[in-house]
């Protein structure tokens, strides 16, 4: 009597397992390939926004710049690379200096949906990443003015949301929501335009 499968006898003989194993990885391998053969692999994308911090209280511009790297029409994983600054707090007859600049750079997973014939698209990202930053603030009095600079380096989190349309195939442009945490939840929060490039 033969038994055909994953017997005992074919768990013991290597060859067999093997063409087994690879028969498994070979179908979707070719599936997955099929779908993704049309995707542009590279993207590139800029996003400037505007928003505040938790540590001075300041509000700010952000500079992001991203390299993904699409797996998938709708999975890609990239490097996020972002600096931020606040704007001095001199709003009011206050003397004193407020200021704040944070760098980050992560690795993010990111999932895109894409619809209306592709040409409108929603990404959410996480992933996490890596902060340098640098307060600057004054205090005292008007005869003695004290100043005082704060330097950090942590580790924490990046979230994202982000919508859009394209221009054509290589071009697309957005709006987005950026979430940076390191201390408390919403660090550096930022809301700003971005656009895509497919390479």
């Amino acid at each position: 009597m033969v038994v055909y499968g994953f017997g005992v006898n074919n768990i013991l003989n290597p060859i067999k397992t093997m063409k087994a194993i690879f028969v498994a990885l070979l179908f979707p391998t070719i599936s997955l390939c099929q779908t993704t053969n049309h995707v542009k692999h590279w993207e590139v994308s800029t996003t400037l926004s505007y928003g505040s911090e938790n540590n001075i209280g300041n509000g700010g511009f952000m500079l992001r710049n991203e390299f993904e790297y699409l797996f998938h029409r709708t999975i890609s994983a990239s490097i996020r690379v972002g600096f931020f600054h606040s704007h001095p707090a001199k709003f009011s007859d206050e003397p004193f200096k407020r200021t704040f600049s944070g760098l980050t750079a992560g690795v993010y997973l990111n999932h895109t949906a894409v619809f209306n014939q592709d040409k409108n698209f929603v990404k959410v990202s996480a992933g996490p990443a890596y902060f340098n930053t640098r307060s600057l603030y004054q205090d005292g009095s008007l005869l003695d003015i004290r100043t005082h600079m704060d330097n950090a380096s942590k580790l924490g989190y990046g979230l994202s949301l982000e919508g859009g349309g394209s221009l054509s195939e290589k071009v697309a442009i957005g709006l987005a929501v950026d979430v940076y945490s390191y201390d408390i939840f919403g660090d550096i929060t930022v809301v700003g335009v971005n656009i895509h490039f497919n390479l």
